[in-house]
């Protein structure tokens, strides 16, 4: 499939971009490859290819999950820029409205 500016244009949109024409292109180009690679990806014969292979020796062998103590909340706040009563302190992420409307 041979991508088309059209669908880049479609895309610059999409991520709200403003790309220049040589930006547009490397994109396409990219966008190509990728596109050129998943089409060898769907080509392989995967018929006698399990669903799922473990990846790491030994399989999913993972460590026993157990309790422990966690992480004493003087130690946590020690680095933090601002904490007060044993909590962090974070700037508002919503400006509170002057006038008290919400």
């Amino acid at each position: 499939m041979e991508l088309g500016e059209d669908v880049v244009r479609h895309v610059e949109s999409l991520a709200r971009l403003e790309l220049t024409g040589d930006e547009r292109e490397a994109m396409r180009r990219d966008l190509q490859r990728i596109l050129d690679y998943v089409a060898e990806l769907a080509a392989l014969d995967l018929a006698d290819v399990p669903p799922f292979a473990e990846t790491r020796p030994g399989g999913g062998v993972l460590r026993e999950d157990a309790a422990r103590p966690s992480l004493p909340a003087s130690a946590a706040l020690d680095g933090a820029p601002a904490a007060a009563a044993g909590h962090f302190v974070v700037p508002p992420a919503i400006a509170a409205a002057e006038d008290g409307d919400a």
